[in-house]
């Protein structure tokens, strides 16, 4: 579940990392958590050449009561949001926790109030 504490995230994701890689070599497994936000989905696979704004616009369709005066954005798991050009590969690599997968955070903020 996405509100596992870190060290029990670490262990529970253990080897998944190499186990992804070794059958999807050109996607990153990215998991992401909310506070604020329902997930209908939370565990994607997610090629590497994609930016970070086409993910979100992907993500979008696995968001509960999301409206269109809704502002989505992602920050890694040690607090720097993302630029919406970057590649995921390019996240991955920076941002990655030591079993190798991407945690990421999703949160909403109203637009007009």
């Amino acid at each position: 579940n996405p509100g596992d504490n870190h060290i029990e995230k670490m262990e529970r994701f253990n080897g998944v990392y190499e186990m992804i890689k070794k059958r999807y070599p050109s996607k990153t497994p990215v998991i992401l958590e909310s506070k604020t936000i329902e997930l209908k989905k939370y565990r994607f696979l997610v090629p590497d050449n994609v930016t970070v704004a086409i993910f979100l616009k992907g993500v979008r369709n696995h968001l509960v009561s999301i409206s269109d005066q809704t502002a989505y954005y992602l920050i890694t798991s040690d607090g720097k949001m993302l630029t919406p050009t970057d590649e995921i590969s390019l996240v991955q690599f920076k941002h990655k926790e030591e079993c190798g997968i991407l945690f990421l955070h999703i949160e909403k903020e109203n637009l007009y109030g």
